[in-house]
C-alpha cells in the first residue's frame, strides 16, 4: 500500500505550481508573483510559516537553508519581504490546509471512536498588536484589569479532531464575535458520521438544531439551570432522562409559525471532586453508551485545549510577525497549516509507537506517544526540503525515525488545578534572538 504522505506531499507541491493557484494567492494584486524574486511565492509562504524572531534574523536562517550561506544578504532584506507578504492573499494558507483535509481523510486510516469522527470545537482569545490596520479590522477592548488603556484582541474557534489532531477549520474575527457565530463558520466541515464536542458555550438550541441539520450527533456540557426542564431534572433522583426542547425558529432561520423540537438525551456526570456536571447528547441509546462511556467521551474534549496550547506555546502565535489586519491573518492560517501538516506527516509513525509501546508489549507501567512538540519541530526543519528543495520521498523516513525516537509516557486521569492568569501582549519592537 502507497503511503498517504507520499501523494499528500506530491499533490502540495503540484498545487502550489498550478496558475489557478497562484492566481488565488494575488487575489486583487493579479500582477504580483510573476517576477522571479528572492520571495517567490513558495518561499514567502514557507517563511511566513517560520516567521516568530526579527525578520532579518529569520531571512538570514532561511537564506541559509536555501543557499548554504551563498547570498547576497541585500537581496534579501525586511523590507522585500514586507512587500511581499503585503500582496499575499490569506487565502493561499486555507486553500492548502483544506488540501491537507481532503487528502487525510480521503487516504488515510485514521481512527474513529465507535465510527464516529470525533470533532471538538472551543474558542479562545488572541492577544494583537495595537496598530491603525489591527484596530479597523478587530477592533480594541478597555479589557485591561491592572493598569489603564486600550488592547486589541481577537477571538478565534477550530473545529479539532480530537483522535488524529487535524484542525478542520479555524475562524479568527474580532473579540466582538460570539463563539456561537464562529461556529457558523465551521458548519460546511461538518458531516454525517461526526460527534461534536463542546463546552457550556455551545449549548445553544440553535447550535444544536445545526449539528442535527448536518446529519451529525453531539455530545455538549450543558449550563444546569439555563432552562427550567434542566432545573427540574437536575433536582430529580433520575440520573438520566430523555426529553423534547422547542426552539426558536426565529434562531434557525424558519418561519415564525413553524413548531421545531429536538430530542436530547440528559445525563448527569459525577466528577472526581464530587460535583455534578450535566451533559446533553444525541446519543439516545444508554444500553451502548452508559454513563461511564459518555463521561470517557466528554473527557476527550479536553484534546482542543490541548491544540490551543500547542498553538500558543509551541508555535507562538501571539508573537505575530506583522502589524496589519492581513499580517494576522496570514500568521493565524499559516501556523494552523503547519500544525495539520505536522499531524499529517506524524501521523503513521504515532499510531505505530502507540500500538508497539503499550505497556501490555513492553512490560513498562505506562503506555507511550510521540513527543508532539518534537514531531512539529521535525516538520518545520523539513518544510524547506519537503516544499523547496523537493527532496525524495526517503525524507519521510528520516522524519519517521527522528520522531519515533522521541516518545513520552502516557499518564492516565493526570489532572492540574487550572490557573487563569492576565497575559501580557508581547512587544514585536523587542522580538527574541
Amino acid at each position: 500500500m502507497i503511503d498517504f504522505r507520499k501523494r499528500l506531499i506530491f499533490h502540495l507541491r503540484k498545487q502550489i505550481s498550478q496558475e489557478e493557484y497562484k492566481s488565488l494567492c494575488r487575489g486583487e494584486n493579479k500582477k504580483s508573483f510573476r517576477r522571479k524574486r528572492v520571495f517567490s511565492l513558495t518561499r514567502l509562504i514557507v517563511i511566513i510559516m517560520f516567521l516568530q524572531k526579527s525578520y532579518q534574523q529569520e531571512i538570514n536562517n532561511f537564506c541559509d537553508l536555501i543557499y548554504g550561506g551563498k547570498y547576497n544578504i541585500k537581496t534579501a532584506t525586511a523590507g522585500a519581504l514586507s512587500q511581499a507578504r503585503a500582496k499575499l492573499n490569506p487565502k493561499a494558507f486555507t486553500h492548502l490546509t483544506d488540501l491537507i483535509i481532503d487528502r487525510f481523510y480521503g487516504e488515510a486510516d485514521y481512527q474513529k471512536w465507535n465510527g464516529y469522527r470525533l470533532l471538538a470545537v472551543d474558542g479562545s482569545v488572541l492577544n494583537l498588536p495595537y496598530s491603525k490596520s489591527i484596530i479597523k479590522e478587530f477592533g480594541y477592548e478597555k479589557y485591561i484589569k491592572k493598569g489603564s488603556g486600550k488592547k486589541s484582541m481577537a477571538r478565534c474557534s477550530i473545529l479539532y479532531d480530537v483522535q488524529n489532531q487535524i484542525t478542520l477549520d479555524a475562524q479568527i474575527d474580532s473579540y466582538k464575535t460570539s463563539e456561537k457565530a464562529l461556529f457558523q463558520g465551521h458548519l460546511e466541515k461538518i458531516q454525517s458520521g461526526d460527534l461534536i464536542l463542546g463546552d457550556r458555550g455551545y449549548g445553544l438550541n440553535s447550535i444544536i438544531y445545526a449539528v442535527l441539520e448536518r446529519d451529525a450527533d453531539y455530545c455538549i456540557r450543558l449550563t444546569k439551570h439555563k432552562m427550567n426542564k434542566f432545573k427540574t431534572f437536575m433536582k430529580s433522583k433520575r440520573k438520566e432522562q430523555v426529553i423534547e426542547i422547542k426552539v426558536n425558529p426565529e434562531t434557525i432561520g424558519v418561519p415564525k409559525t413553524s413548531k421545531v423540537f429536538i430530542k436530547m438525551r440528559l445525563v448527569k456526570i459525577k466528577l472526581d471532586s464530587g460535583e455534578i456536571e450535566l451533559l446533553g447528547t444525541s446519543l439516545i441509546d444508554n444500553k451502548k453508551y452508559n454513563t461511564k462511556v459518555l463521561k470517557d467521551l466528554y473527557h476527550l474534549r479536553w484534546k482542543v485545549e490541548e491544540a490551543y496550547k500547542m498553538l500558543k506555546t509551541r508555535v507562538n502565535i501571539e508573537e505575530w510577525s506583522g502589524r496589519t489586519a492581513r499580517s494576522i491573518h496570514q500568521d493565524f492560517h499559516a501556523k494552523i497549516l503547519m500544525m495539520n501538516l505536522c499531524a499529517a506527516l506524524s501521523f503513521p509513525i504515532e499510531k505505530k509507537v502507540r500500538e508497539e509501546y503499550k505497556k501490555e508489549n513492553t512490560g513498562n507501567k505506562y503506555d507511550q506517544k510521540i513527543n508532539r512538540a518534537n514531531a512539529l519541530s521535525e516538520t518545520k526543519n523539513s518544510l524547506i526540503k519537503i516544499l523547496l528543495n523537493k527532496a525524495k520521498y526517503t525524507i519521510l523516513k528520516v522524519i519517521d525515525k527522528v520522531i519515533r525516537a522521541s516518545r513520552t509516557i502516557i499518564r492516565p486521569n493526570r489532572k492540574n488545578k487550572r490557573v487563569k492568569i492576565l497575559r501580557k501582549r508581547k512587544a514585536l519592537n523587542y522580538k527574541r534572538i
